[in-house]
């Protein structure tokens, strides 16, 4: 995630998702993502299972890795299973963006051939957190935004089945949060 601090003192987020190719990558790519001087020198922070505060908004993210089994890919876990269930309690409930790498069950998770693939569990936990926004990938053709009662909901897949980068960028403005 890059933030920028504009003249109106707003926050802008870049919400980057990185795919298997980042844990496979030379080992000095994975030091740079990891690296907290990182969040010094380029604004970047790297969440895996873990939160961030920004102290100028007071919006609390949080970011988790994990999906559901999918081929041999790195943070797999089991559909149904204590592990994954555990993943998701992580996710506090005062998280104001929920960052993950696959969706909720029936939200933007429609694959090619037709098939559901997000995580009942994780859609059990948002049910329970209701973070204002929830940004995942995983099914580039999934890409959208829908806004539900109490949180947006945004697939942010740019690239398309073919992993060509054609879907752009989706803009979310959040109010923020009351300071008193």
């Amino acid at each position: 995630m890059t933030t920028q601090v504009e003249k109106s003192d707003t926050r802008s987020y870049e919400i980057l998702q990185y795919d298997c190719s980042t844990w496979v990558a030379p080992k000095r790519r994975r030091r740079f993502i990891c690296d907290p001087s990182a969040a010094t020198n380029y604004g970047t922070i790297y969440l895996e299972k873990q939160a961030f505060i920004d102290n100028v908004t007071g919006l609390k993210f949080y970011g988790s890795p994990y999906q559901l089994e999918f081929n041999n890919w790195a943070f797999n876990l089991p559909s149904n299973s204590i592990e994954i269930k555990q993943a998701w309690s992580q996710i506090s409930n005062d998280v104001d963006v929920l960052l993950t790498h696959g969706p909720p069950e029936n939200i933007f998770d429609k694959n090619s051939l037709g098939l559901r693939t997000g995580c009942a569990q994780l859609l059990a936990r948002v049910n329970i957190v209701k973070p204002r926004l929830h940004v995942f990938g995983h099914i580039h053709e999934g890409y959208g935004r829908i806004d539900s009662d109490s949180t947006i909901f945004v697939n942010a897949s740019t690239c398309d089945v073919n992993y060509q980068p054609t879907q752009g960028p989706i803009v979310i403005d959040l109010e923020l949060k009351d300071k008193n």
